[in-house]
């Protein structure tokens, strides 16, 4: 059993999950793992840290405030979601003195931006695949297939 948090430079609980520059996980036994939260990863990188939490046996995220799209991320993955009723320090959340309310439905997360074409905003030309001799249609299928003279 491990649990994680975003966490600040300042050994405080961050704002915000996604937004965090790092998180912290510790063991059981104590062992601190650091994970930087780079945003180079673009699109993927919120899928990738549940993956990771998964890998590193993660069982309980303690946060402040997190989006919905995350919060089911986190609650499909089977990781326990614990909202701080106010900040703390790391060393408040690890011994237990600060309040902390279950997060257990999607909906308990802050409502996301609705989503452009891409889920980070980017433009980008969509793929092309060709699917018969001189047809071509959009990778995700929005678009009627064309014929090329």
């Amino acid at each position: 059993m491990a649990i994680a948090m975003p966490v600040t430079d300042r050994a405080r609980v961050a704002g915000h999950f996604a937004k965090a520059n790092a998180f912290a996980v510790y063991s059981d036994e104590g062992q601190l793992v650091r994970i930087d939260n780079s945003q180079d990863g673009g699109c993927g990188q919120k899928k990738r840290l549940v993956k990771v939490f998964k890998e590193m046996q993660v069982t309980k995220v303690v946060l402040r405030n997190i989006g919905e799209r995350s919060l089911a991320r986190l609650l499909n993955a089977g990781i326990e979601v614990e909202r701080l009723t106010r900040g703390a320090t790391i060393a408040q959340v690890l011994d237990g003195s600060i309040a902390t309310n279950p997060l257990t439905d999607a909906a308990q997360g802050r409502p996301c931006k609705p989503k452009s074409s891409k889920c980070c905003g980017h433009k980008s030309p969509p793929k092309l695949l060709e699917t018969a001799p001189g047809a071509l249609s959009r990778a995700d299928g929005a678009l009627p297939k064309i014929k090329l003279n």
